[in-house]
């Protein structure tokens, strides 16, 4: 007998050490805590080659629902672009040779911007190297660097160590210099929240903004002020007569290192309006038609297109910060909806920081879920709690206490409200946060690299593989809704006993 499948994600719950700082052991959420006692549970690998990344690096929500959905491992985007460097392929592309002949021609600066860091979540800080590597080889020009400061993905005050790295390449090649710097909450918004988004883009195209004789100068008086990476106002880097080192101008070419896309989206639109030609590590959104360095690689046989194949009906539910995960990502990386695929999106709410609203829209998210299920009764449903994961980067303890038990009362309702004869749950995550909030005594807003349950709640399942990774719960789910699993699905079913 098959059945309909829910796969509820947890953003940023995951199993980590009981310590004081591990907010998902200090929460109270006895509904999770009897299931993990009642129900077969694995523990998933979220990180490293166990997701198509760097050895040890950790996961993010962009890469653990793309797994997560396409039932395989699927290599990342940072091991392809560092091999490419590795290889030396890398100074080869076109595009950017292009780009730096382009600016040569017309007497102008070429911009390089992006976030720098090492993180390995958004992009890597020795992109910045091999472009400016390539534009020696082919140049030089004038090459103006717009910094976006992370704070988030990597410690929260450690932007002096990666600009004190940048300015040491910068003495190498004396045609570059540092324009501006910006804190990641303001350049990198995906939210629509202009009023951020609209201080990045004053520094960088008109050099309004606070003003600093360097990018260090920047970020220690941030620092003063008691601001950390992700939140340093947008910087204009001047001169000794207080005009600004490199604004941005339309026609001029911008090269983006950022290669995921999320964050990527919202500024790289509005440069292309104002008449900046943006180059992108890799594809933003199909719709921006700007050249990008490494294209995408098709991802087929997706948990959502074996569920539309069959003719059956789906459901994607999430509030805005998770919404591009529940479908672009898990659907590989494509943006229309499959046949039968139903979406529904809550906003998240307007709060600066999400510890001021640590519950977010997830009752909202509930309730919308369980009205669709018992009215429409599609036969998978994908749904996104994104507290664990979005108030665990803020690093306050008591708010992601909070975030998870909220967490725990929405699975509760959704386990009350719906038949469990007519349908199984798989109760996971993508990567681990609200488990780690402190590291060797400093807060850490990052993701962990610990394991996250996969919890199976269905009356023919008795036993579970003990570990697994995320690629294993697409064919789970497959096993569970009675469906063939394709070929190129090479995850493995966590059940290991007979269903009928």
């Amino acid at each position: 007998m098959s059945k309909s499948a829910i796969l509820m994600i947890l953003d940023g719950f995951a199993l980590g050490e009981d310590y004081e700082y591990n907010a998902i052991a200090l929460a109270k959420t006895p509904i999770i805590d009897s299931l993990l006692e009642k129900y077969p549970y694995a523990k998933l690998k979220t990180c490293g080659i166990d997701v198509g990344l760097m050895q040890s690096q950790m996961g993010d929500s962009n890469v653990g629902h793309l797994n997560i959905g396409a039932g395989r491992v699927v290599w990342q985007m940072l091991p392809r672009i560092l091999q490419s460097i590795e290889e030396d392929s890398f100074f080869n592309q076109h595009i950017l040779i292009n780009a730096v002949k382009k600016a040569q021609q017309n007497n102008e600066a070429l911009h390089l911007m992006g976030l720098a860091s090492d993180g390995g979540v958004h992009s890597h800080i020795q992109e910045f190297y091999a472009v400016l590597e390539l534009v020696r080889r082919n140049g030089p020009v004038p090459v103006k660097m717009h910094l976006f400061l992370d704070g988030r993905d990597v410690p929260p005050k450690s932007a002096l160590n990666y600009i004190e790295k940048i300015e040491q390449w910068i003495s190498e090649y004396d045609f570059a210099e540092i324009a501006t710097v910006s804190g990641r909450y303001y350049a990198m918004d995906r939210d629509k929240r202009w009023q951020r988004t609209n201080k990045a883009l004053d520094a960088l195209l008109k050099g309004r903004g606070l003003k600093a004789k360097s990018a260090a100068e920047a970020v220690e008086k941030s620092y003063q002020a008691d601001t950390s990476d992700e939140f340093v106002l947008p910087t204009v880097v001047v001169k000794q007569d207080g005009e600004a080192k490199g604004k941005m101008a339309a026609n001029e070419t911008a090269i983006f290192i950022n290669f995921r896309a999320d964050r990527a989206r919202q500024i790289s639109k509005k440069l292309l309006e104002y008449g900046v030609n943006v180059i992108g590590m890799a594809e933003y959104d199909e719709s921006l038609n700007m050249p990008i360095i490494f294209p995408p690689i098709e991802i087929k046989d997706t948990l959502g297109s074996v569920v539309s194949a069959a003719g059956l009906k789906q459901l994607r539910v999430a509030e805005t910060e998770k919404y591009a995960h529940v479908t672009f990502f898990f659907n590989g990386g494509k943006e229309e909806e499959f046949t039968g695929e139903h979406r529904i999106l809550v906003n998240s709410p307007k709060v600066a920081t999400y510890d001021l609203q640590p519950e977010m829209s997830a009752p909202e998210v509930t309730k919308k879920l369980i009205e669709y299920v018992q009215k429409e009764e599609p036969a998978l449903v994908v749904v996104n709690f994104a507290n664990c994961d979005m108030v665990g980067h803020t690093g306050i303890l008591e708010a992601t206490i909070k975030a998870v038990e909220t967490v725990d009362s929405c699975v509760g309702e959704i386990l009350k409200a719906i038949d469990h004869t007519k349908y199984s749950f798989v109760i996971s995550a993508d990567h681990g946060n609200a488990d780690q909030l402190q590291i060797d005594g400093k807060i850490s807003t990052k993701h962990s690299r610990n394991d996250v349950p996969c919890i199976i709640i269905d009356n023919r399942v008795t036993e579970v593989e003990q570990f697994g990774r995320l690629a294993d719960i697409a064919p789970t789910v497959l096993k569970l809704m009675g469906l063939p699993q394709p070929k190129l699905m090479t995850g493995s079913s966590l059940v290991t006993n007979q269903i009928g």
